[in-house]
């Protein structure tokens, strides 16, 4: 059995601290791996959203999915791993890529005094609501109920991949959407 020190950690690969990780639970191997990439999830974030507070709670948040999906799945590539749930969840964060930066080229009052929805969160619920079926559900479950690939395509009965499929093209699909009102608009 391995000594839990210091030393030993940063000797160790990070497939091995994840096997460790998943037998002892203990939180100072996540710490290891925090120290080794901490500051590529920062900057990975800042790609994706130059708002410093949101970059600090992403890596917090980041490693705290660490620490819940390796207690029970193996980890194969983590740098890789790290990067795409960065991204994704940046996207969350964002709300959607900060609403395909629509709010920020409409900024109008609120519409609804009852709802207190924008008039760019109503057309972001409209052009939703014109991706195909599939699409909408699947975007909807991920952004806005806030879940996994895993628990969307157990949710309604799909595989992983149709999953991840589906909210790739709703999110093309909803950019070209919004892209489009949004050359009317300026017409």
């Amino acid at each position: 059995m391995f000594l839990f020190n210091k030393q030993k950690y940063t000797e160790l690969s990070d497939n091995e601290l994840l096997q460790i990780y998943r037998k002892t639970g203990k939180q100072k191997i996540i710490a290891e791996l925090f120290n080794r990439y901490a500051h590529l999830i920062f900057g990975v974030c800042l790609k994706y959203s130059n708002k410093n507070n949101i970059c600090e709670d992403v890596v917090i948040q980041i490693f705290e999915t660490v620490m819940e999906y390796a207690k029970k799945s193996e980890i194969k590539f983590l740098k890789s791993w790290l990067y795409t749930v960065t991204r994704n969840e940046c996207f969350k964060q964002n709300k959607l890529f900060e609403k395909l930066e629509y709010n920020d080229q409409i900024n109008e009052d609120v519409v609804d005094d009852e709802k207190e929805e924008t008039i760019s969160d109503k057309k972001l619920k409209d052009a939703i609501n014109q991706l195909k079926t599939e699409q909408k559900k699947c975007i909807e479950l991920f952004y806005f109920d806030e879940l996994s690939y895993s628990q969307i395509a157990e949710k309604i009965g799909h595989d992983v991949k149709k999953v991840k499929s589906n909210i790739q093209n709703g999110k093309r699909n909803l950019s070209i959407i919004l892209k489009k009102e949004r050359d009317e608009i300026v017409q």
